[in-house]
């Protein structure tokens, strides 16, 4: 009698053992879903930050463009919503471009040589602005 109590109590055990086994996976699995979850959240949060910066940005260009084409007397169809419905050519002929819009591609190549600073040759330096 003792030694069927005491097999009882073993299987009894056993089997408490493997339930809150199995509770345990559960809880881990429940964990892992809601981390899953909380991940794809956190990532629908940075999308729609990042889409909401890329429109104020866009914004932001299209009034400079607009302001500007007004000081110059122009208009422009590029605008930067434009910009980013266009293909991208990597093989961009500035002679296809509509004359109107040829003002921007100038614009930006005087820009970038505005940028290029002339190193002052050898005999400048030698010849005494020291600082």
């Amino acid at each position: 009698m003792l030694e069927a109590r005491n097999d009882m109590n073993v299987e009894q055990r056993a089997w408490d053992y493997n339930r809150l086994y199995i509770e345990e996976l559960e809880l881990a699995f429940i964990g892992a879903v809601l981390r899953s979850q909380m991940t794809n959240l956190h990532n629908e949060e940075l999308m729609f930050e990042n889409q909401r910066t890329l429109a104020r940005r866009t914004h932001m260009m299209e009034r400079m463009m607009s302001r500007r084409n007004r000081c110059q007397g122009g208009t422009s169809i590029l605008t930067p919503s434009t910009w980013m419905r266009l293909p991208l050519q990597s093989n961009l002929d500035v002679s296809t471009l509509p004359w109107q819009n040829y003002h921007l591609y100038n614009h930006a190549v005087s820009y970038q040589s505005q940028r290029i600073v002339p190193l002052e040759d050898d005999d400048n330096a030698s010849s005494g602005r020291r600082h």
